[in-house]
């Protein structure tokens, strides 16, 4: 019965202690992080609404391709933005629901509602 309350009050002990990192261990576990973050252009530079710049709207998949589906007047449009030339976005006159760009090649799937009720998906090489 003694061990059990002995146990008891160990780790009433652990959890009301708490842990704080002096300034050298935080800045080595600052230069460690699994990821770098950087950034290389800005979606408005490129001539995409900010209102277009969301999770409805835009994709990416990879660090191949961001795909941004925008209305400009009464036209819907998806761009597709090849993150090795962001410099030149495909533009291309398509409505669609979502739309995603095959990591590996210039693919895109494309998934549409139908009336009355029913889904397409659509499937094209751009570069054909």
């Amino acid at each position: 019965r003694s061990a059990d309350l002995a146990a008891s009050e160990s780790r009433e002990a652990l959890s009301s202690e708490s842990v704080t990192f002096g300034p050298s261990l935080a800045a080595a576990m600052a230069q460690i992080l699994p990821i770098r973050f950087q950034e290389h252009f800005q979606l408005q530079n490129l001539g995409i609404n900010p209102a277009n710049i969301g999770f409805s709207t835009l994709t990416m998949e990879s660090d191949k391709f961001i795909c941004i589906r925008e209305k400009v007047g009464d036209q819907s449009q998806v761009v597709i933005i090849d993150l090795s030339e962001p410099n030149t976005p495909i533009r291309r006159p398509i409505s669609a629901e979502s739309a995603i760009m095959n990591p590996a090649s210039k693919v895109i799937a494309l998934k549409a509602s139908q009336m009355p009720a029913g889904k397409t998906l659509q499937i094209f090489n751009i570069e054909m």
